[in-house]
């Protein structure tokens, strides 16, 4: 006869002969209480069959007991804990009380026979999060689609915890939600999208966050989605006018849609880069000096720099390409297109033509770009740097009529973010501090695609193209108007 057991949900103060089966689905550990304790306190967060959660904690003076018998993710079967009301600062689940393990508290390792969800997900929908009627003391799940995240923060070079970074994601409803990691885990996320920069659109999954203020305790999934390589660049980001570059703030990303009119060939095409680091680097005799590996290098290649001209209906600016976009329009790397060119290089009237003729290829077409702004500190000098840029149909189509038509801002075909609808969809802070990271077989798609995410900085060249150099184009200017039907 298959045993009962009694529901998380139930359990409150009137009997203390409780019988549960739950999984750990996380397990940290918190300073001593009392501080002589020679072990830590164990927290942890329990889940059943059913879903319901509950908190629980060893004591430091029972940890000693306890502690090499619990295992994040195993199942268990509990009896013998004393029931107390959850009234701590931050509560990791919404029960109205918690579980303290006691001396004579009972654990058995369980069968998993699968019953119990692994990671008792709860998301909680981001518009709940905005209107502010949720309880700040009850940390919270939420998972979205990652499509931006900042520059890395650290307040003291010698304090490691204090290193954080912003991920920015949105969930189905295209509301966003800002989620600032702290420390070790901080550094955890940048590792991994720096190494997953070309994989598939990322969808992260976070539990147990603390709605503005600090956290002690969060959880973050990471899993592959199908998500084309275009959509997982641009999606999140509303179109903006060429005319807008120039009023962006600096660290601005702005999306633009715009024509190619001139490749600036007075600029160059191509800069020496080191071969370790793949930043720029300066001659130095007949060797190099690499600014980003801080010493001397013997041998460097060489990566695409070019410069276009770009115009749509409202100005013209100068945007600089690298080497991932040139390679993606003319099929070959940099050394490959050095060589051949050099090989067939044309002289005509005694003068040397220095231009490959496949840059060319850029003028006439039309790309979306996703444009970092960069401002000077030292001069009103400003770059314009391409971050990522398609040519793909089905985008350009998406932009051209979010531009050029009359726009249906209720459409639920329209993945564009427009402007009423970012105004509907503010960012809210969130904080976590405690990772996991899981690569997973089962995840949705291991397909290789790309997230399109690039660093402001990852093109250490320091001639970028300047809004102040760009050609003055005398263009008439036209008003777009974004009707609702």
């Amino acid at each position: 006869m298959e045993q009962k057991f009694d529901a998380v949900n139930d359990i409150n103060r009137s009997r203390s002969n409780w019988t549960i089966k739950i999984r750990i689905t996380r397990l940290w550990e918190s300073p001593p209480y009392p501080k002589t304790c020679p072990d830590n306190t164990i927290d942890m967060v329990l889940c059943d069959k059913d879903g319901s959660k509950i908190a629980a904690s060893v004591k430091s003076v029972f940890a000693n007991k306890f502690k090499n018998n619990l295992k994040e993710g195993a199942v268990y079967i509990m009896s013998g804990f004393n029931v107390v009301a959850s009234s701590s600062t931050f509560r990791a689940t919404r029960h109205s009380y918690k579980l303290n393990f006691q001396y004579q508290t009972r654990i058995a390792r369980a069968d998993d026979d699968g019953s119990i969800h692994q990671f008792g997900f709860e998301f909680v929908p981001a518009v709940k999060i905005i209107s502010g009627e949720l309880d700040q003391n009850i940390l919270v799940d939420v998972i979205g689609r990652v499509f931006n995240m900042s520059e890395v923060h650290e307040s003291s070079s010698s304090d490691p915890n204090s290193m954080r970074v912003t991920i920015y994601i949105e969930d189905t409803d295209k509301t966003q939600l800002a989620i600032t990691l702290w420390g070790q885990y901080a550094n955890q996320i940048v590792q991994y999208m720096s190494k997953n920069s070309e994989s598939a659109a990322i969808v992260v999954a976070f539990q147990f966050c603390k709605i503005k203020d600090s956290i002690k305790g969060c959880s973050l999934k990471i899993f592959m989605t199908t998500t084309t390589p275009q959509e997982a660049a641009f999606a999140g980001y509303p179109l903006s006018s060429v005319d807008e570059l120039y009023q962006s703030g600096d660290k601005a990303i702005v999306c633009i849609l715009a024509n190619v009119i001139q490749v600036n060939k007075d600029r160059g095409w191509f800069y020496n880069a080191c071969k370790k680091c793949g930043k720029k680097v300066d001659p130095d005799g007949p060797i190099f000096w690499c600014h980003s590996c801080k010493g001397l290098v013997n041998q460097a290649t060489i990566k695409y720099r070019v410069e276009l001209m770009v115009l749509d209906e409202s100005n013209s600016a100068n945007v600089t390409i690298f080497d991932r976009d040139v390679f993606n329009i003319v099929g070959l790397q940099a050394p490959q297109l050095h060589d051949e060119h050099s090989k067939g290089m044309l002289v005509d009237a005694n003068h040397t033509v220095n231009w490959p003729v496949k840059l060319d290829s850029f003028v006439g077409q039309t790309f979306v770009f996703k444009v970092a702004v960069v401002k000077s500190q030292w001069n009103d000098f400003t770059s314009f740097t391409v971050q990522r840029m398609t040519s793909d149909p089905s985008i350009i189509d998406k932009f051209t009529r979010y531009r050029l038509a009359k726009v249906d801002l209720n459409a639920t075909d329209d993945n564009l973010i427009t402007a009423d609808k970012a105004m509907t969809s503010p960012i809210i802070d969130l904080e976590g501090r405690r990772l996991t990271f899981t690569d997973d077989a089962n995840s949705p798609s291991t397909a290789t695609l790309s997230s399109g995410k690039r660093s402001i900085d990852e093109a250490s060249y320091e001639g970028h193209s300047s809004s102040e150099a760009a050609k003055q184009l005398v263009m008439p200017k036209k008003k777009i108007k974004i009707e609702k039907n």
